[in-house]
């Protein structure tokens, strides 16, 4: 049987073992936060610029534009596209990519339900959606 280290090329490390049913149930078990983020703020700032960097990426994918049309269509340089593809999000902000979007032919739809009582928590839900134009 071969083993991970058999497996290895020379001069490569050995590729990692598969993550035994333990690793698994102590990961689920861990902070999310603490995982990622130390600041709960920062991590969800995070989130959803992968988020809409996922969904920017697909709709590209989706259309079949080329680097050169979609940044043609987005009206931005063809190496921010790049970055872009590569999922370089580091380099673009919030703003940069909800703005991609409205450019796309997206907008977002906010709602925000603020219910009675103590114990109630306030929601805010965000939808994007194809514009009306």
């Amino acid at each position: 049987m071969q083993t991970p280290e058999t497996l290895a090329r020379p001069g490569r490390t050995a590729p990692k073992a598969p993550v035994t049913t333990g690793e698994v149930t102590a990961m689920k078990n861990q902070n999310t936060y603490a995982m990622f983020s130390s600041d709960p703020a920062e991590f969800n700032k995070q989130a959803l610029k992968g988020k809409l960097g996922i969904t920017l990426i697909q709709l590209i994918r989706a259309n079949g534009w080329s680097q050169a049309t979609t940044s043609e269509r987005l009206k931005v340089a063809q190496p921010r596209i790049s970055d872009l593809m590569r999922g370089k999000l580091d380099r673009f902000s919030i703003d940069a990519l909800m703005e991609l979007m409205f450019r796309a032919g997206y907008t977002f739809d906010y709602e925000f339900d603020f219910p009675e009582g103590d114990k109630a928590q306030p929601r805010l839900e965000m939808k994007l959606k194809k514009a009306m134009l």
